[in-house]
């Protein structure tokens, strides 16, 4: 990866678990803007940061959820966006959700199950 472009730097000190992001589609173009050994600013701005944890951060998921919406407000960085996090009451639940979508729409989706945690969170397989 080239230079770290300036616009980075206005990310949260807090530990953020994302991923930058161009567009569905628009891999080999994200990597040519990131592999640039000069920036080119325009192109940054059209990357995203796609955040979706905050790792090491305590308590239940659904406070983490909050607090990275909250963490995204109060930083004001119009490349910094929370990925939706939504409750799906159970695998009936899911099963229309996912039909109501197109299968392009649902990449990347990650299951998890509400149950308390012993050991490994359990993840629904969708």
């Amino acid at each position: 990866m080239g230079r770290q472009h300036p616009a980075l730097s206005q990310r949260p000190r807090t530990p953020l678990d994302g991923e930058l992001w161009l567009g569905r589609g628009r891999f080999d173009d994200f990597s040519g803007i990131v592999r640039k050994t000069v920036p080119v600013d325009a192109e940054w701005h059209q990357l995203r940061y796609m955040v979706f944890e905050l790792p090491g951060t305590a308590g239940p998921f659904a406070a983490r959820a909050q607090r990275l919406q909250e963490l995204v407000t109060q930083t004001a960085w119009p490349s910094l966006v929370a990925v939706e996090q939504a409750p799906i009451a159970d695998r009936a639940a899911l099963q229309r959700r996912l039909a109501e979508r197109s299968p392009r729409a649902t990449k990347g989706w990650c299951c998890t199950s509400r149950a308390p945690r012993t050991g490994r969170a359990a993840v629904m397989r969708c």
